[in-house]
């Protein structure tokens, strides 16, 4: 059985690929932090099948791990959280086991009892005639950020859609089935939209992420 791990900000899982991951405000990290108390290059997270290692690189203001600061690499446990600056980072770490429905699916059986929503996604979902999980969540994703329902309170969406996303992204890499382009186009479009949900940025690494996950 596979092992799936990630990192957790603001409401937010990052997938956490074998090898290693820079997290600071430097631009060519992996997560980007917009907080001045980080480093450009602050902490990297080694990853190992489901061992991850995470390491303070001499920044100036140090990484914590459940209030203790690092002085040496240290293994993470379910539930640790690492402190980069003033970000909170939960690391999570979990077998993973295979939903039989699409991650788009699940999610708009959360929202099953808005009409709007279900008329919005079925409209949607009519219009693909290809049977591919992955085509078939993007659809309803689609139609879930579209819906006024999700415009009139995007809060109570965003992290169903953003989890959706990280899972769908997930299971291509797992299986080393990338999405097409046009399909990626449509992930990130997606992400884009939830990222404009929030004026205050919140969701902007995020939404880097996909992209950088999807070579955009």
């Amino acid at each position: 059985m596979s092992v799936n791990a990630w990192l957790e900000l603001d409401g937010v899982r990052h997938h956490l690929p074998e090898g290693e991951t820079y997290v600071g405000r430097g631009v060519v990290c992996a997560i980007v932090l917009r907080d001045q108390l980080a480093s450009r290059q602050h902490v990297r997270f080694t990853r190992a099948g489901g061992q991850v290692v995470v390491e303070d690189l001499a920044s100036r203001n140090g990484t914590y791990v459940n209030g203790e600061r690092l002085d040496r690499g240290r293994v993470l446990a379910h539930g640790d959280v690492v402190l980069v600056g003033a970000v909170r980072i939960t690391f999570g770490v979990a077998a993973s086991t295979p939903s039989y429905l699409p991650p788009g699916i699940e999610l708009l059986e959360r929202h099953a009892r808005d009409p709007e929503v279900v008329r919005s996604a079925s409209v949607h979902t009519q219009e693909v005639h290809v049977t591919e999980p992955a085509v078939s969540s993007v659809a309803v994703l689609e139609s879930l950020v579209d819906s006024p329902a999700a415009r009139a309170a995007p809060a109570s969406f965003a992290g169903g859609v953003c989890g959706s996303i990280e899972r769908l992204l997930t299971v291509a890499e797992q299986r080393a089935e990338p999405l097409d382009a046009e399909l990626a186009d449509r992930v990130v479009r997606v992400a884009e939209i939830v990222d404009r949900w929030f004026p205050d940025g919140s969701r902007a690494e995020w939404a880097a992420s996909v992209r950088r996950r999807l070579g955009r």
